[in-house]
């Protein structure tokens, strides 16, 4: 049962949305009075999280007979949940945990996409690197940041971290306001470089300079979960060394 919490719990689910999902997924359809019953909350609190769970997909509603009744339909709820994983979820560790850095000049002030931080004012911003970003571009995400008076949650391995110290002023990464956390290639994103605003995700493909980013209250709940997991796992570091 714990894991599948922790996977609903990536799909953003609140502990209580956690008991209704799992008493329609257990039981099978019912109305809204025998959820309430099977879920052990009141009706009205059922009410509220049903219609929710409705919006965002996660449930099915059917008329019988002059009432409704619920259901999960669980290949979609599957789908949703591989698709959020194959965005945020590593592939295979490479031998020896490394990761070959493009050490080739760029000229990062030139980056395209950081306009992304344009409306993140004194926010904190958290950036999730993917396996194959450069420093450089690490960089542009990092001075942008600063720039907005952000405070940043910085997700990277060991090889960028070196990176980035080697091109930034090391005085200018020191500050209480911001955390970096040097963590296992393993758990950096696969494709696409992440950055967590409080309103939006943004998913930068660091080789193609694409960009995409969403709104769902769903998809920045799972990558806010993803990235407090890694910051309980103790690889914050004080300062950049």
């Amino acid at each position: 049962m714990g894991f599948v919490i922790d996977q609903l719990t990536l799909l953003g689910l609140n502990g209580r949305e956690v008991r209704v999902f799992t008493a329609l997924a257990t039981f099978g359809q019912m109305n809204m009075t025998m959820l309430a019953a099977r879920a052990g909350l009141p009706r009205t609190t059922v009410d509220a999280i049903v219609r929710r769970l409705l919006t965002q997909g996660l449930l099915v509603s059917k008329k019988v007979i002059g009432h409704t009744e619920y259901y999960v339909e669980l290949s979609d709820v599957s789908h949703k949940l591989d698709s959020l994983i194959k965005k945020i979820s590593p592939t295979a560790v490479q031998k020896n945990d490394e990761i070959i850095v493009n050490k080739q000049s760029v000229d990062f002030n030139n980056l395209k996409n950081l306009e992304i931080f344009e409306e993140s004012d004194g926010s904190r911003v958290g950036i999730l690197q993917s396996r194959y970003t450069t420093p450089e571009r690490l960089v542009g995400y990092v001075t942008r940041a600063i720039a907005r008076q952000c405070v940043i949650d910085l997700f990277a391995h060991k090889q960028a971290l070196e990176g980035l110290c080697e091109i930034l002023p090391r005085g200018s990464l020191v500050s209480t306001r911001h955390s970096f956390y040097r963590i296992p290639t393993m758990h950096c994103s696969t494709h696409a470089d992440i950055i967590l605003f409080h309103n939006k995700v943004c998913f930068l493909d660091p080789t193609h300079e694409d960009v995409e980013s969403t709104q769902s209250g769903n998809v920045i709940a799972a990558i806010r979960n993803y990235m407090n997991v890694i910051k309980e796992s103790g690889w914050r570091m004080d300062f950049i060394r």
